[in-house]
């Protein structure tokens, strides 16, 4: 077995514990992803048999409808980002103790070679990664791709056709994720290799034994350029996570209104001669 499956092993085998929250948080992402959808659909009914046809009755009935669902995906959404917090401080606190403990069982030789630094970037910076990764990039991502497929369907049914068109969309999509994900995997690798570095640049100047030398030899400005230095690469880094980050959401959100003007204007061209396809996907 290779190294890196085993690390997925050992991560499995220790999510395997909370696998209820998970499930929990997953099952509140992927209701709160189709009341996102499900006004659209009421919200068609709503005009082309109520509102067009004069049915109020019908109008009132469907209205109450979305003032549910408006109501529903609040409450969900509120129980979700309490329960993710939830999920994800419990989470840090059970490895947060079993790496203490582990450090604990180490050889007295282990603290000799050991950065402080590295140690004390475990505990709290690749924790605290792991905690993101779960209680915020993965459900981020689960209801992302669900909002998507459920649209998906609800397109298919409001207008098979606008939705062949929204198909030029999955590659584009994927070609960003492809050229985005391992950049910004990369800078928030660097990033808290950067952290522990400077984590253990101050454990070295600020321990007792540390001031005391740098004291006895008049180095203050040459530890405080090293410390700077060190803290410029951090904030290096963290720019170049967030810059990718934006370009990532600039870019997607540049497709997806390219994407979506060029239905109505295909629409309105006459494609579809039977219907246009704005008067069927818009209100107005």
């Amino acid at each position: 077995m290779t190294e890196p499956s085993m690390r997925y092993q050992t991560l499995f085998t220790f999510l395997r514990g909370f696998s209820g929250g998970i499930i929990t948080q997953m099952t509140l992402v992927l209701v709160n992803s189709t009341l996102v959808v499900l006004p659209a659909l009421v919200g068609q009914r709503l005009i082309d048999d109520g509102v067009l046809e004069g049915d109020m009755d019908l109008v009132l009935l469907l209205g109450g409808v979305l003032v549910v669902c408006a109501l529903i995906q609040a409450a969900i959404a509120y129980i979700g980002e309490v329960h993710s917090a939830w999920l994800g401080e419990r989470l840090t606190l059970r490895m947060r103790g079993d790496l203490v403990t582990h450090l604990h069982t180490q050889r007295p030789g282990f603290f000799s070679y050991a950065r402080p630094g590295a140690v004390v970037s475990r505990i709290h910076g690749d924790v605290g990664g792991v905690q993101q990764m779960l209680a915020s990039t993965l459900p981020s991502l689960t209801g992302a791709v669900s909002t998507l497929v459920i649209a998906g369907v609800g397109l298919l049914l409001l207008e098979w056709r606008a939705a062949l068109v929204l198909l030029l969309l999955a590659p584009v999509m994927y070609g960003l994720a492809v050229y985005f994900a391992p950049r910004l995997r990369e800078a928030s690798r660097r990033e808290m290799n950067a952290y522990a570095d400077l984590d253990t640049c101050v454990a070295e100047q600020f321990g007792a034994e540390g001031a005391e030398v740098v004291r006895l030899h008049g180095a203050q400005s040459t530890m405080s350029g090293r410390f700077l230095v060190k803290a410029g690469h951090v904030r290096s880094y963290a720019l170049r996570q967030a810059s990718l980050g934006a370009g990532f959401g600039a870019a997607t959100a540049v497709t997806t209104g390219l994407i979506g003007a060029s239905i109505y204007v295909v629409g309105d061209s006459g494609w579809w001669p039977e219907q246009r396809v704005w008067a069927r996907l818009s209100p107005w």
